[in-house]
């Protein structure tokens, strides 16, 4: 397997991809439950 190049493909449901997105979107934005959770990280 050393010289196969290649991209792994995943087959999805609307549905999956965008919880992915979100998931994603929540992780990279930081989003906190509450206002006051948010204000303990500051």
């Amino acid at each position: 397997m050393d010289g196969i190049k290649g991209k792994m493909q995943i087959v999805s449901n609307p549905r999956v991809t965008q919880t992915v997105k979100m998931v994603r979107l929540e992780k990279f934005l930081n989003l906190k439950n509450s206002l006051d959770e948010a204000l303990k990280d500051i």
